[in-house]
């Protein structure tokens, strides 16, 4: 379900919006996500610095969070372009590979860019968008606490600044064939963390 902005001239976004220019050219923020450090053999990421420097050279602010395990290092993020950040606050879309932690969803709306087809239909505040493999859409009871940062954030179930969950295991093609999906190496590592946990 799509959920509405918040209107500039409504009373919750001059209560809330910051104050600045609306003039300024600012493009969306992608954030890559640091995965769970409990998941001690996840070395993924969502976006390669050649897919961040793609993005950069687009237009779009890339930031991340520094990852100890992840597969590439802070310095190839930002030779490509992006900005190390201790945290997403400032992303319009956050990505990562796994289930974000409950205590790092960040469910608040964003400043919607300026110049961007929100501001000039008159909205200020937008929601965020988080990527990732949320393992929720058939039902798992053990995430249903994850699901509901989606369905039910700050109590207020009419709230328009709901954040987004788009789970990568439900993007198709037109054919209704699925166009992201765990390929060798992702099979290979579980197994391998499978058997680490046995042991």
């Amino acid at each position: 379900m799509l959920r509405c902005p918040v209107p500039l001239h409504g009373s919750f976004a001059s209560a809330t919006a910051p104050r600045r220019s609306l003039t300024t050219r600012t493009s969306v923020t992608i954030g890559i996500r640091r995965e769970d450090p409990r998941r001690i053999w996840e070395r993924r990421a969502p976006l390669s610095p050649r897919a961040v420097k793609a993005l950069v050279e687009g237009g779009i602010n890339v930031e991340f969070e520094h990852c100890d395990r992840r597969v590439f290092r802070d310095d190839e993020y930002i030779a490509a372009g992006a900005k190390l950040k201790p945290d997403l606050n400032g992303s319009h879309i956050i990505i990562g590979i796994k289930e974000t932690p409950l205590k790092e969803v960040i469910q608040s709306g964003i400043l919607a860019p300026p110049g961007s087809p929100q501001i000039r239909m008159g909205y200020g505040m937008v929601p965020r968008t988080h990527l990732m493999f949320s393992h929720t859409h058939k039902g798992q009871s053990y995430n249903t606490p994850l699901l509901a940062r989606y369905v039910g954030a700050s109590g207020d179930s009419h709230s328009p600044l709901y954040p987004r969950l788009i789970d990568y295991e439900l993007l198709t093609d037109a054919s209704g064939k699925r166009t992201v999906g765990f390929g060798w190496f992702a099979g290979g590592a579980w197994i391998f963390e499978l058997r680490w946990r046995l042991t």
